[in-house]
Order: C-alpha cells, then structure tokens, then sequence
C-alpha cells in the first residue's frame, strides 16, 4: 500500500477521468484517488446531490473506506474546491485526521456567491450553453454533438446549481496547510482571490498561472510537481 493518498474532485461536469494524467506524473509513493460523482463514470445510476454539504459527506465517506490510517490530501477545481473546503468542515465533525495539505483551485472563497439574478443553471439550454463553452474546458467535438448535449447538459447545470445555491456558513478560520491555485485570466473569479486569507488563519500559499478558469488541464506537472515536492518533505519529515 502507498504511503499517501491524493484525492481529486473534479469541476462541475467533470469525471474522474481528468486526472488519468495525472496517476503518471504523481510520485510512485502518492496514491491518486479521483472522486467521481453522481451521474457519470462507475456513479452512473446515482441520485443527484441535495447540496454541497451532501456532497462533501460523500467526500468523507469515501476518505474513511480508502484511507487506512495515511496522510492525505485534497485537490478540487472550482466546483471541487468548494466541496473540498465543506469537506474540511465535515472531517472535523467526524473527528477525522485533517489532510496534511489543501489544494483549492479555480474559485474565489467561498463567501462570494452570485446573486439570483445572475445563476447560471437558470437559463435556456441556449444559453447555458453560451455560458460553459465562454468558461472553456469543452471540445467542439461535445458541443457540436446533440447527442451528447442532451445526455451531459442536464448533468453540468445540476453541478451549477449545487454551485450557485450554495449558502455559506460563517466559521471560525480554519487552522489547515491550504494553497490556492488560480488562472490569470479566469472571467469567473468573483471578488478577490485573496479572500481565502479570511478563511483560514494558517499562511495560505498563492500559484498564479497562466490561463483561464480550466488553466490547470493545462499545467500538469508544473502542478503535480508542486504536490510531489509537498509529500517528498512531509517523507523527510516523517521518516528521518
């Protein structure tokens, strides 16, 4: 059994496959663990999320079964980091060992929320549409495919509306190694990505990249290599 473990949490209509590259660029040592969620892949028949609290309590279940006393972190995108922050919430209440490091990617904290009049998973098929293909990260070949449309669109405006319904709770600043990744050019940031200052009283740790909001499909080993380094210390620490 590897020592550490990597859970991943894809964006909102991603799958577990997205980080398939990343299994071969990870340290041998690191076992990547990519959290599938209702309605694709080996989660194909089941039920939708009530919200992202449901969502992060599969989180941690999944955690329990897989983890076997390792040290552990977590990865989400977008979508993914905010289940990841809830989750953080919800190993606390379970009385769980925290992760030994967060990595929050593609999102702004969490007190910033759009306003009803701007929820996305509102509007026509049309428009939504508009909306995902702007934001990137899907190829012609999907968006040109009415097949495919009619299948996967129901389930992206599904993970849009765990999204924009989310209601934030107030908390104490939360004590965790946390880094924030973001893209340089992501015209989904609401407020300031600095804003996670607030959030967590430990040092937060800032990767600016390159790109817009899927800017991480697109630096795999610049970002697993980040994550690698983390464990490769921790081992140091650990085991000298």
């Amino acid at each position: 059994m590897k020592p550490f473990v990597l859970y991943c949490l894809p964006h909102a209509g991603g799958s577990s496959y997205l980080f398939n590259s990343w299994i071969k660029v990870l340290d041998k040592e690191i076992e990547c663990m990519p959290f599938e969620y209702p309605g694709r892949g080996k989660m194909l028949s089941k039920s939708p999320y009530a919200d992202i609290q449901n969502a992060a309590m599969d989180v941690v279940e999944q955690i329990k079964h897989t983890l076997h006393g390792r040290d552990y972190a977590l990865f989400g995108h977008s979508m993914g980091a905010l289940i990841a922050y809830e989750t953080l919430d919800q190993i606390k209440k379970a009385g769980m060992n925290q992760p030994v490091h967060v990595y929050l990617s593609g999102k702004t904290a969490p007190f910033h929320i759009r306003e009803p009049e701007a929820q996305r998973y509102k509007l026509s098929d049309e428009l939504f549409l508009q909306e995902i293909v702007q934001l990137g990260g899907l190829p012609d070949e999907f968006v040109q495919n009415r097949e495919l449309l009619d299948y996967f669109l129901p389930i992206i405006r599904d993970d849009f509306r765990l999204v924009e319904t989310y209601k934030y709770q107030v908390r104490e600043p939360i004590e965790q190694e946390v880094s924030i990744l973001y893209g340089s050019e992501d015209s989904s940031m609401i407020g300031s990505i600095e804003d996670w200052n607030r959030i967590f009283s430990s040092t937060v740790n800032y990767h600016k990249f390159n790109g817009g909001h899927f800017f991480y499909q697109d630096y795999v080993e610049e970002i697993v290599g980040i994550i690698n380094q983390m464990f490769r210390t921790l081992s140091i620490q650990r085991f000298s």
